[in-house]
């Protein structure tokens, strides 16, 4: 029978514990990484991973902003329009590249169902296709 003196002792975890978590956890953040159960002897530990990973990410939002701005800048006065009008061009413009990728996307998994349930089709001008 344990004690409860056993049951309060803080569990070591592994290097590649903890790393598999900070990877797990960067995947889907949705948690505040040093409160993860089980962990709480690297508590400290995984609060400055939180942080630094945190700083790296708003880092890079920067960046992305940073250079959106002067892509819609550029617009702007490559084709003599207001800012507020590039900015509109440029949001439109990733509408129709998500909506792409979306389309081509589905267009895969359409024919790959349609493959895998055997389905022949025929055009009229090139003969039968699968």
């Amino acid at each position: 029978m344990s004690t409860s003196s056993e049951n309060s002792l803080p569990v070591i975890k592994t290097e590649e514990e903890i790393m598999s978590l900070f990877h797990q956890w960067c995947e889907d953040p949705i948690w505040d990484l040093e409160s993860t159960e089980g962990f709480e002897a690297h508590h400290e530990r995984l609060l400055q991973m939180r942080l630094e990973q945190d700083a790296r990410w708003k880092a890079v939002q920067q960046q992305r902003a940073a250079r959106r701005r002067e892509l819609i800048s550029a617009f702007s006065r490559n084709k003599k329009c207001s800012l507020e009008v590039a900015e509109e061009l440029f949001a439109m413009n990733q509408q129709l590249v998500d909506l792409r990728k979306e389309v081509a996307e589905l267009s895969e998994q359409l024919d790959a169902q349609q493959l895998a349930a055997g389905h022949r089709f025929s055009n009229e001008k090139n003969g039968p296709f699968y």
